[in-house]
């Protein structure tokens, strides 16, 4: 059995790590550099983003490249087959066998052997038949830290799927239906804990329209952030005192003081009277010049503004980011600027609270054609309130 392991050429405690397993399998290995597809020029990722669903992130991309290297040696050596290990994997405890016992327990007919567990996300996998100690299988479990891969099967990818159109255990999953897949009873390897994905992005959400932090803390209880996520808190009422506030929550908050808009600079922003001298009600509070009708006495403060496209675009451009916007009435405006300048489409997931109800040149109509046309770009949009 040969060994390929995966790893970016840097010295790393991921590279470290499996540089010692696969030293003590006592088998040959040797290292094939990983991509660092963030440091490439768009324009020179061999990608074709029309096929997936949404943008394919560049670690995804990074990652597609350099198993495709991997499959290259085994080729271009003639060897029969190939193990492929990326370098944050583990040995499982008790397994049925190891690395170096496995070439005699393989299906003759084998074109990939998938190493791993089962983790329940891809909800397609099936086990149809077991075959000597393995079980021949449709679809795959969704990871790529290890498996055996043949050589007419490395060749077929090699001539068929160079571009990248989807993330490679996908790729997998989808040409499972063209050979002959399998999974040992037993998974062999897994994936060590404790280091930095180099695929998955940093994860960033935008808070816009803070108020008191309502929203951060739903998504702080409700485990759609943690401490790793970057989060960026807008909020245009100064009455709010977001600074202050954001200090009683356990996460890295960076908070700006301004009104999410489609421009950098100072705007007249109306503020709910009953700001003024007691704590904010911040209900009604907007921008001046929107015609948005709301209850109650407004005062007239100038407050930064920032253009929501140019925030975005200084963001990594492979960063996960969420997205919530509750800003009076605003959000027309700010999402029709972010997909006239293309920016809609480096965001995820968008939650945003529509206010078509007190903006009289909107309507329910107008609503729904701008939700049509976010989610054409690619965005998972849901409605907040």
């Amino acid at each position: 059995m040969h060994l390929f392991l995966i790893s970016l050429p840097e010295p790393s405690p991921r590279r470290q790590s499996g540089l010692e397993k696969v030293r003590s399998t006592g088998l040959h290995f040797e290292i094939v550099d990983g991509v660092e597809a963030s440091k490439w020029h768009a324009e020179e990722l061999p990608v074709d983003n029309s096929v997936w669903g949404r943008r394919l992130r560049t670690g995804e991309i990074g990652c597609y490249m350099a198993h495709l290297r991997a499959m290259q040696r085994i080729v271009e050596y003639r060897l029969p087959w190939g193990c492929i290990l990326e370098d944050d994997f583990c040995f499982e405890a008790n397994p049925d066998f190891g690395l170096a016992d496995i070439e005699p327990t393989m299906p003759a007919d084998f074109h990939f052997i998938h190493l791993q567990r089962d983790l329940g996300i891809n909800l397609q996998f099936q086990m149809l038949e077991s075959v000597g100690m393995y079980h021949r299988i449709q679809e795959t479990p969704l990871c790529t830290a290890g498996y055996i891969i043949s050589n007419p099967f490395a060749q077929y990818i090699l001539e068929h799927h160079q571009i990248c159109q989807m993330p490679l255990d996908h790729l997998f999953s989808k040409l499972s239906y063209e050979g002959n897949f399998y999974i040992p009873h037993k998974p062999l390897v897994g994936c060590q804990l404790g280091f930095d994905s180099t695929i998955q992005p940093v994860k960033i959400l935008l808070d816009c329209g803070t108020h008191f932090g309502q929203g951060i803390a739903h998504f702080f209880s409700s485990g759609l952030i943690d401490e790793s996520v970057q989060v960026h808190a807008f909020e245009a009422n100064p009455a709010c005192q977001i600074a202050q506030r954001m200090k009683d929550f356990p996460l890295r908050i960076t908070t700006h003081e301004g009104a999410v808009w489609v421009e950098d600079g100072w705007i007249d922003f109306e503020q709910d009277a009953s700001c003024e001298n007691q704590p904010p009600t911040g209900q009604s509070s907007c921008i001046q010049g929107l015609g948005f009708v709301g209850p109650g006495a407004r005062s007239h403060v100038k407050v930064p503004c920032i253009d929501l496209a140019t925030f975005i675009n200084s963001l990594p451009h492979d960063a996960n980011i969420i997205c919530k916007m509750d800003i009076e009435g605003s959000e027309f405006r700010v999402l029709r600027h972010l997909i006239e300048t293309g920016t809609i489409r480096r965001i995820n997931t968008l939650y945003v609270e529509f206010h078509e109800r007190f903006i009289p040149t909107e309507s329910a109509e107008s609503k729904q054609t701008l939700i049509a046309a976010v989610v054409a770009q690619g965005v998972t949009l849901h409605e907040w309130y």
